[in-house]
C-alpha cells in the first residue's frame, strides 16, 4: 500500500544506509571527482572502495550534484512508493542540486507529487535532522503545505558554522571567492563561516583557539536574537574521523573547559572534498515543541 507522504534526500545529510532503511528515507548519492578522472559516487561503500580520505591528501578532488536522469530515476521510484514526496537536497548555496531538482519537479509526470524544499542550511546534521524533523510531521498527519512551511522555518532557525581546513582547496572549489580565502590562505590564517543564505566570515585568526572563542561568542548572540536558551541548547560538533590529532585535541579542551553540552557528528564527504581533511563545525538545531 502506498504511503501519503515520504521524504527523499541526498547523501550531504550523512544518513547511514541502515537508517534510511529504519527511517523510510530515500537517499541520492552526490558524486566526487578525483583530479584523475575518477568518478566515485557518494556511499558509504564506494568512499571505502575508492580511497577517499587518501586520496584527498594525494590529489584535488571536487563535487558535481547528481545527474538529471539520477534525479529523475529516483523521483519516478519514490512515486511507487507514495502519492507525495518531498525532497530534502543539500544547501543551495554549496550545490546547484536543488535548482535541477526543482526544474525537474515543473515537469507534468512531477507537477504537484515532487515538493523541493529548497534552504541554504541543509548539510550534514541539519539535513539529516530535517529530514527525520519531516517525518515527525508526517506521522502527525499534517498537509503537505504545513509540512513545508514548518520545515522551511526549521531550516531557517538553524545555525551552522563552518571552519575549512584548507582554504586553497575550498576556494578553488568556489565556495569561497567572496571571502578572499586565496589572501586569507596565504597569511596561513584560520578562517570561521557563519552559513547562511549569503555566507560570512565569522572570525580569522592563526590559532584555532581564538576561532572557537569568537564561534561560541557569535553562537550565543544568534541564540539571543532567536529567543532560544543557548545554556540548554543541542550543540553538534561535526567533522571527520581523519581530522589532525592536534586539531581535535585543541577542540575538545576548549569545548571541555566551557562545560559545553555536544554531541559528535559526521563532516559529509562532499564537504571534506571541497575543504580539506581538517574541516570542522558546529551547528545548533531548533527545538520542534
Amino acid at each position: 500500500m502506498k504511503k501519503n507522504i515520504i521524504i527523499l534526500t541526498d547523501s550531504c545529510s550523512m544518513f547511514t544506509a541502515q537508517e534510511a532503511k529504519d527511517n523510510n528515507i530515500g537517499i541520492i548519492p552526490l558524486h566526487i571527482i578525483y583530479q584523475d578522472g575518477t568518478d566515485v559516487l557518494d556511499t558509504e561503500e564506494n568512499v571505502i572502495k575508492h580511497n577517499l580520505y587518501e586520496e584527498i591528501t594525494k590529489q584535488e578532488t571536487k563535487t558535481s550534484q547528481s545527474s538529471l536522469g539520477e534525479i529523475e530515476e529516483f523521483f519516478r521510484e519514490s512515486l511507487t512508493k507514495a502519492e507525495k514526496v518531498i525532497f530534502i537536497p543539500v544547501a543551495s548555496n554549496l550545490s546547484s542540486q536543488a535548482q535541477t531538482a526543482l526544474s525537474i519537479a515543473a515537469k507534468d509526470e512531477f507537477k504537484d507529487k515532487i515538493y523541493v524544499l529548497e534552504t541554504f542550511m541543509s548539510a550534514s546534521t541539519a539535513q539529516k535532522e530535517l529530514a527525520l524533523y519531516g517525518n515527525e510531521l508526517i506521522k502527525q498527519g499534517l498537509d503537505i503545505e504545513v509540512i513545508l512551511e514548518k520545515l522551511k522555518k526549521y531550516s531557517e532557525d538553524t545555525l551552522m558554522y563552518l571552519v575549512p581546513g584548507d582554504l586553497q582547496r575550498f576556494a578553488k572549489g568556489g565556495r569561497g571567492k567572496k571571502l578572499m580565502v586565496n589572501i586569507i590562505s596565504f597569511l596561513k590564517i584560520k578562517l570561521a563561516i557563519k552559513w547562511g543564505s549569503e555566507p560570512k566570515k565569522a572570525s580569522s585568526s592563526r590559532k584555532i583557539r581564538n576561532i572557537l572563542e569568537d564561534i561560541f561568542s557569535k553562537l550565543k548572540e544568534d541564540m539571543k536574537k532567536l529567543k532560544h536558551n543557548f545554556e540548554k541548547a543541542k550543540i553538534y560538533f561535526v567533522y571527520n574521523k581523519h581530522c589532525s590529532e592536534k586539531t581535535l585535541n585543541i577542540i575538545y579542551a576548549f569545548l571541555e573547559e566551557n562545560k559545553t553540552n555536544f554531541e559528535e557528528s559526521q563532516m559529509p564527504n562532499v564537504v571534506v572534498a571541497h575543504a580539506g581533511l581538517d574541516t570542522f563545525g558546529f551547528i545548533i538545531l531548533p527545538e520542534t515543541k
